[in-house]
């Protein structure tokens, strides 16, 4: 049986995806990078808003909107990389399985 294209995947080939050699494993590399960056960034956004402040304190609470958004996707990776952590791969599980 021939693949979907790839604009039509399914829900069985995402699962499937886990199952290629080496993905789960460069995510366990990308994450930790990816959050350790996001957190780089977040530290910056709240100097600037703390600059910002006393100048422009409507944007100053725009900019914490952003700077939650950005923690909220640190946790989100974060756990994405526990779960990762927890199940390591699902290298010879049925898809149906997973």
């Amino acid at each position: 049986m021939a693949a979907a294209p790839a604009w039509k995947k399914t829900k069985k080939d995402e699962r499937c995806a886990m199952n290629e050699p080496g993905v789960a494993d460069k995510l366990k590399v990308l994450l930790p990078h990816w959050i350790e960056h996001n957190d780089r960034h977040v530290a910056e956004l709240r100097r600037w808003r703390r600059a910002l402040h006393d100048q422009a304190p409507l944007a100053a609470s725009m900019m914490d909107m952003a700077i939650t958004q950005m923690e909220d996707a640190g946790r989100a990776l974060a756990a994405t990389a526990r779960e990762l952590a927890a199940k390591e791969t699902c290298r010879g599980v049925h898809p149906r399985a997973v």
